[in-house]
C-alpha cells in the first residue's frame, strides 16, 4: 500500500484492504509539519505511509502487543 511493503501473520492480527483509499486519501492531504496521532494503528497501514510519503510526525499505537511489533517492524523496513 502507497509503495510500503508490510509483514504480518493473519492468525495474530486483524488487516482490512478495504481501507486503502480512505488511507491515501488522507495521507495525500498530509504537510510535513503536521502531527498524526494513530490510536488504533494495527501493523500501520495508516501510520507508515503518513511518516513515510508525507514526512509528518506520527504516533501510532494499538492494543495487540503483535499488532505493535509488526508495526515497528513495518515502521523500520519502510524506512517511516
Amino acid at each position: 500500500q502507497h509503495g510500503c511493503a508490510f509483514r504480518l501473520n493473519f492468525a495474530e492480527v486483524y488487516w482490512n484492504s478495504r481501507l486503502e483509499a480512505e488511507h491515501r486519501r488522507l495521507v495525500d492531504c498530509f504537510r510535513p509539519q503536521d502531527e498524526i496521532w494513530d490510536l488504533f494503528a494495527g501493523i500501520g497501514p495508516f501510520a507508515v505511509p503518513a511518516a513515510r510519503n508525507a514526512g509528518c510526525r506520527v504516533y501510532a499505537n494499538d492494543l495487540n502487543p503483535r499488532s505493535v511489533h509488526y508495526l515497528e517492524e513495518n515502521a523500520r523496513a519502510n524506512r517511516a
